[in-house]
């Protein structure tokens, strides 16, 4: 059996490729923090300055162009036009291939990773049948307007004939999924409020239930998190965790967490639009730094078919019986390190 790759040698392989990819672009260095970095492109590649990212895959350019004029367009990141290992543009060059082709929801069948009751795209529903960056305002917003989203949301019917969406977290080089923002703020109020911090690390999800206003994401932010948990949401975190170090929702979960919520909202929403909507995180294959949070999280939800996850080597195995997908497959691969596949 091979030996599992470390963080550090999956990140020099991948970092080695995007960098080959990116020096036939141009050698040429962008600045981070005002110093040169060669995984930042030059001011000229960006949003201000070029129409399309460069680390756009060519054969899909029309196709973003599209979806950038229609109303289910996208807000890209800040960095997603210069950092050449922005997910979001990687998560992009992943998805619009494969949701484009005329055989998508056979890929997505033969794959094995797409939901249990998942027969085809509905490709009448969003653009095409997919979304990038979705999120519902009036579900998951808080006090400032933030809202809570997922990387892409693929709408389905299911095989009961039934309106579904499938909602998927990309990750690429991250060592983890996003921590909770309130227990790393160092705003004045959570500085004023020390007894925030300390909620964090001493109260449970059980206490938290029972008085929200102990999170300062509740009652500071203004988010709806612990109100749909105490709707229902809390029926799917039945399982073991540690409850001496206080919520588990405070470091890598807590991504999975929200993300898994705004799935719990969607299907309680009045009117109800989604029979079902589930949540999966898709993942480089060698990037083994998120596997901690995940099986962590697997054991909070006891496995609930709710929630899924899947490495993108998945998907491009069932993808490879497309001749018409063999361009963006070794294109892909070899730019995101994963060709020794």
């Amino acid at each position: 059996m091979a030996k599992k790759q470390t963080y550090k040698d999956f990140n020099d392989t991948i970092t080695e490729s995007i960098l080959k990819y990116k020096n036939s672009i141009t050698e040429e260095n962008g600045l981070f923090g005002g110093k040169p970095n060669p995984m930042v492109l030059p001011d000229k590649y960006s949003i201000e300055n070029s129409e399309t990212p460069a680390m756009l895959f060519g054969g899909i350019v029309g196709e973003w162009k599209a979806i950038q004029k229609s109303e289910f367009k996208y807000k890209p990141h800040i960095y997603a036009f210069l950092h050449i290992a922005s997910s979001q543009t990687a998560c992009v060059n992943f998805f619009i291939p494969i949701l484009t082709n005329q055989h998508a929801s056979e890929i997505l069948k033969e794959s094995g990773v797409a939901p249990k009751d998942f027969d085809h795209i509905d490709t009448g529903s969003l653009y095409k049948g997919f979304q990038f960056e979705f999120g519902v305002g009036d579900i998951l917003e808080n006090k400032s307007g933030v809202v809570t989203d997922a990387d892409v949301a693929i709408a389905y019917i299911n095989t009961k004939g039934e309106k579904c969406l499938w909602l998927i977290e990309h990750k690429l080089t991250e060592t983890d999924f996003t921590h909770c923002g309130g227990y790393n703020s160092k705003s004045q109020v959570m500085k004023n409020n020390p007894q925030y911090k300390e909620n964090c690390q001493t109260c449970t999800i059980e206490d938290i239930l029972k008085d929200p206003n102990r999170c300062y994401y509740h009652n500071v932010s203004g988010y709806k998190y612990w109100k749909i948990m105490n709707k229902g949401g809390k029926d799917l975190y039945k399982g073991e965790y540690d409850k001496k170090v206080g919520c588990p929702f405070r470091k890598g979960m807590n991504q999975l967490w929200r993300n898994q919520l705004l799935a719990l909202a969607l299907e309680k929403q009045e009117p109800n639009v989604y029979k079902h909507v589930c949540f999966s995180v898709v993942k480089h294959p060698d990037n083994h730094s998120l596997d901690k949070s995940i099986e962590e999280y697997k054991k909070l939800t006891k496995n609930s078919p709710k929630f899924s996850t899947f490495t993108s080597l998945d998907l491009i195995s069932a993808a490879q019986k497309q001749s018409e997908l063999k361009g963006w497959i070794d294109w892909y691969k070899k730019v995101y390190g994963i060709a020794n596949y």
